[in-house]
């Protein structure tokens, strides 16, 4: 019988065909393939494996005379950017012999150009090995065209993650408006729940039909009979494109193992994934460090306290970073497993175990110390490994996550998560009405933040929703003006910036429906305006800051000047701006590499900093390094028009649950006795698949996988022939997060398994692994309806 341990070790199975093929090459592989090979060990993988060097995938990337052999992994389709790039290296170099590797099946190639038929053989990849021997300059020489599903990342033995579908994200109302704007009047669908995948933009169908793919192919490598569920209108898209695909119904026929697979859309509880309640170290340290460049989950760790480096301006670059992904170490991958799934004071304490017992086993004059672990404790720990070469390589695991947690410990940011929890558990304690009551101890954003939060708790305990939002106004003001508290005041560290606010809207218009049903019209009105006082004070505050965080500059767009060739030169000038995921900084230049097309509107007055030429062999282009990254450059305009798109989509937040029958509430309101509580939508989901009386819920859908399939799930309506299946009934169990899942939700289902069935197997499979901040990325920021696919 197979294992979650057997899924686990399979991405690096997959890599293995890749492996093969690497001796003596050059290996060229995009961002996303390189984030789902850095969980299975990295470059060093490719190097061990003959490799003569691993390069990023970019036009501007060639090898010499002395390098005839050239690898490419791509996560793409065999089409468009992906093309252009594999021919300018190739164009550039001396060539005799390619091999490219793609993750998208054949079949998927066929439907991106418009073939829907079922071929024999593989005639799009045979045509693309004639052009590579075309640019190669010689018919005679080598080229193969493969196809592997490189797209799983184990990130730990209870995670897998799917790094090239990151930005797969659960659509919304104004992706439904966005739909029904280009149907006839008569047939607009309701609800997102109509939505079937013919009626996607095409490059959305390809992302869907990609990721159905390659969770066949895992089924398929395992012999594994799967039972498809789901829980939201994109899961069920998701679960019946795999359930009709093609190579699927065959296999169900004969496969000897079963598993459930349950596919949960991330907008049936955006309350969690926003929350600070998760009580997460990892959780922390994913939101607080920066993450790797072109990667989407791991973090970089600055490894200086390891060295006897001084600290200076340019000592960053000097020394590569580490990161939290260590799968050549036992030890360190213990360590990950205990941090990622406890508790942050379990977690932390484990390090501090685990950096004990490494100084003990060097031999190291380690001072023992009891009681609070404090970052400068962990640090006078792991500098001790400095005075010991061997020591270092032997633990140098176990001291990057010791560094990644010191560092977590000690980052000026953190006491925002502390005011952000403290404003959430106020906005869920409901008291009697017309009781007052003290507000919990801990962090506050403001000095007079008290009175603040005693009014924030009336509102919410006294009045409906728009009263409860008022509360929030007062805090909605630029950091550093005459309310704030003084420079290097522990309240001036707490003090709420615009990427909490808008964390702490989230999670209030999240709940807004389910905590406040019965909205009058006069509160439609006041809320109406008040969101107009919100909109306008949160556009002050952004274009206030100093520095615009990351997530501020996504929301707000970013844009890029060029200049194309036009046939004739250099003589054509065009402002346009991009979404952030089709851009790539090329090296440690501010230049960015045009990635993609389709002009998007400008908003402000343009603004040119550093220029530099970048040639390809059928393009010039001029890039600018991108003005919004500076707060002076950004207009109130074009953050006002950012705030504005940013409440419509938050008005549908607290709907996302209305098709449902049973689960419809994560908020249970206070009796007067037991205060309001948030239940997590997976502990309800888990709560029925692990229930002892079997009962048959009607919002875990079962995805008819055939026939037999459709008379259990049609037919056992009305007779009680035969059993509807359950997501029980075998003992291994995939939860598939669509959008995501926290760290805080993977200790929440390991909890629920060993309380409930105890000898169930359940593995999480997911898009990413969420930080808060992901969260407006993925509701404002992100195209949803057309991801880049790389067409």
């Amino acid at each position: 019988m197979l294992t979650a341990e057997d899924f686990v070790r399979l991405p690096l199975k997959m890599w293995e065909q890749v492996l093969a093929k690497v001796k003596k090459a050059v290996v060229f592989m995009d961002d996303r393939c390189a984030e789902s090979l850095h969980w299975c060990g990295g470059a060093a993988v490719l190097l061990e494996a003959g490799a003569r060097n691993v390069k990023e995938f970019s036009s501007f990337e060639s090898c010499g005379a002395s390098e005839p052999k050239a690898v490419f992994v791509v996560s793409t389709l065999l089409k468009g950017r992906a093309v252009d790039i594999i021919k300018d290296i190739i164009s550039l170099s001396h060539f005799q012999y390619c091999v490219v590797f793609t993750a998208a099946a054949h079949s998927l190639h066929l439907l991106a150009n418009n073939v829907t038929a079922e071929m024999d053989g593989r005639p799009v990849f045979e045509q693309f090995e004639e052009k590579l021997c075309e640019w190669m300059g010689n018919m005679n020489y080598t080229a193969e065209v493969l196809h592997v599903p490189v797209v799983f990342a184990p990130v730990s033995q209870q995670l897998i993650l799917t790094p090239t579908f990151a930005h797969l994200f659960p659509l919304l109302s104004p992706d439904l408006e966005a739909i029904n704007a280009k149907r006839p009047e008569k047939k607009r669908f309701g609800s997102l729940v109509d939505v079937d995948v013919h009626s996607l933009p095409v490059e959305l169908q390809l992302e869907i039909r990609s990721l159905a793919s390659a969770l066949n192919s895992v089924f398929e490598a395992t012999g594994t009979r799967e039972e498809s569920f789901a829980v939201g209108p994109m899961s069920r898209i998701i679960a019946g494109e795999l359930a009709n695909h093609p190579q699927a119904k065959n296999r169900r026929k004969t496969a000897p193992n079963k598993a459930s697979i349950i596919f949960v859309d991330r907008t049936m509880d955006l309350t969690g994934a926003v929350g600070h309640h998760g009580d997460n170290l990892v959780e922390k340290i994913l939101t607080v460090l920066k993450p790797l460049p072109g990667h989407v989950t791991d973090v970089q760790v600055d490894m200086l306290e390891l060295t006897s480096l001084q600290r200076t301006p340019h000592s960053k670059t000097t020394l590569a970073p580490g990161c939290l992904a260590q799968a050549q170490s036992p030890a360190a991958q213990s360590l990950w497993e205990a941090m990622l799934t406890s508790k942050h004071k379990e977690g932390v304490m484990e390090v501090r175990r685990q950096l004990v017992e490494a100084a003990s086993k060097e031999k190291l004059p380690i001072k023992m110390s009891m009681g609070r672990v404090t970052p400068e404790q962990l640090c006078s720990y792991m500098q001790l490994f400095r005075s010991s070469w061997g020591a270092l390589a032997s633990h140098c695991g176990v001291l990057q996550l010791g560094l990644a947690t010191a560092q977590m410990l000690r980052h000026p940011v953190l006491p925002r998560w502390d005011a952000c929890l403290a404003f959430e558990r106020l906005l869920l304690q409901v008291p009697p009405l017309g009781q007052t009551q003290d507000p919990p101890s801990g962090p506050t954003t403001r000095s007079k933040a008290p009175r603040s939060q005693s009014l924030f708790v009336l509102a919410l305990g006294d009045s409906g929703f728009p009263a409860v939002l008022r509360q929030l106004l007062p805090l909605v003001k630029p950091r550093g003006g005459e309310d704030s508290p003084a420079p290097g005041s522990r309240s001036r560290e707490d003090e709420c910036g615009p990427d909490e606010l808008i964390l702490l809207l989230v999670y209030l218009y999240s709940l807004a429906d389910e905590a406040f049903q019965d909205t009058k019209e006069e509160e439609e009105e006041e809320l109406e305006k008040l969101e107009r006082e919100l909109i306008g004070a949160l556009t002050l505050v952004i274009t206030r800051e100093a520095e615009l965080s990351p997530l501020l500059q996504k929301l707000t767009g970013k844009r890029l000047s060029l200049m194309g060739t036009g046939g004739g030169g250099m003589n054509e000038r065009a402002v346009v701006t991009f979404p952030l995921q089709t851009r790539r900084c090329v090296g440690d230049s501010q230049c960015y590499e045009l990635v993609s097309s389709g002009p998007h509107a400008l908003l402000g007055a343009e603004q040119t900093q550093s220029e530099a030429v970048m040639r390809s062999p059928e393009n010039v282009w001029v890039c600018v390094s991108l003005g919004c990254a500076n707060p002076e450059e950004l207009t109130t305009e074009r953050a006002h028009y950012a705030v504005e798109g940013m409440f419509e989509t938050l008005r549908g937040l607290s709907h996302t649950r209305d098709h449902l029958k049973q689960m419809r509430s994560v908020y249970t309101a206070s009796d007067g006795v037991h205060q309001a509580t948030y239940r997590p939508f997976l502990r309800q989901v888990l709560e029925e698949v692990f229930h002892p009386d079997r009962p048959e819920c009607p919002d875990i859908e079962h995805m008819s996988g055939g026939l037999t399939d459709l008379l259990k799930t049609g037919f056992s309506m009305f007779m009680k022939v035969v059993t509807r299946p359950h997501p029980s009934d075998n003992p291994l169990l995939f939860l598939f997060l669509v959008g995501g899942v926290t760290p805080s939700e993977l200790r929440l289902i390991k909890e629920m398994v060993t309380t409930h069935k105890p000898g169930t197997q359940v593995l999480v499979l997911s898009t990413r692994l969420l930080r808060p901040t992901d969260i407006p990325e993925l509701l404002f920021a992100t195209q949803r309806l057309s991801p880049d696919i790389g067409v």
